[in-house]
């Protein structure tokens, strides 16, 4: 039979790895949110710590349950008000610990911080930061059907990452440019600094000057006009 000092151990017991459980947890987060090369070593071990310690939370939790279902067994509604007061601290710790779960999963990330040439994509997920868009673009560009995860390695993951981000750069200059080029053309002006020298464009197809830019010749006044420039001899 559990008397009541078996039951207060195991209270003691489970209240004391809860709170050793939220000080590891509040530590690994102050130790991520100042990451850097020096203070890897530091978060690796207190996240392996803190994953050790909530495997003991969840062993203490279990064996705290099994005492509380013994007493009650043993001593059944002679001892209810004690039995209502452990189950509660059941439940206030099961709560700690749902709390603390997703902390603890995005802690186990910070150890996979510095990735290396093997690590998989899966631990360190590089990706996730990017928009789905994107994702999808280096996911069909690197990767191959059948290919192992132990193959995604992050040199050429993230080169095609980078390869991809670049090109979406390249497009985005690209339509910046052409929205500028409108404006200008709209305004009759010309930008400060810009001149015909700065492009990689052939001349005006009309008249043949690098000062403007086919769409703003001046010499072209209608469709005749630009028919005469392209074809003098057959007018």
């Amino acid at each position: 039979m559990v008397g009541r000092t078996g039951l207060a151990v195991a209270k003691a017991l489970l209240a004391r790895h809860c709170r050793k459980l939220k000080v590891l947890a509040e530590e690994c987060e102050a130790a991520k949110e100042s990451f850097n090369d020096e203070r890897e070593d530091c978060i690796q071990s207190k996240a392996i710590e803190l994953e050790e310690m909530t495997k003991l939370t969840s062993t203490s939790l279990s064996k705290f349950a099994e005492v509380v279902d013994s007493m009650s067994e043993d001593r059944g509604a002679r001892s209810g008000d004690y039995l209502e007061e452990a189950q509660a601290a059941i439940d206030h710790a099961e709560t700690v610990t749902i709390q603390l779960e997703p902390l603890r999963k995005c802690l186990e990330l910070v150890k996979n911080a510095k990735t290396s040439n093997t690590t998989t994509l899966s631990m360190s997920k590089p990706l996730s930061k990017f928009t789905v868009e994107v994702q999808r673009k280096v996911l069909q560009h690197y990767l191959t059907p059948g290919m192992l995860e132990e193959e995604w390695q992050m040199r050429d993951t993230i080169a095609a990452l980078d390869e991809c981000l670049s090109m979406e750069e390249r497009i985005n200059e690209m339509i910046s440019f052409s929205t500028e080029g409108r404006a200008v053309f709209n305004s009759g002006k010309t930008r400060m600094g810009h001149t015909r020298e700065n492009d990689s464009t052939t001349a005006c197809m009309f008249c043949n000057s690098t000062d403007h830019k086919t769409a703003t010749c001046t010499r072209v006044r209608s469709q005749k006009d630009a028919e005469f420039f392209k074809n003098p001899r057959d007018v």
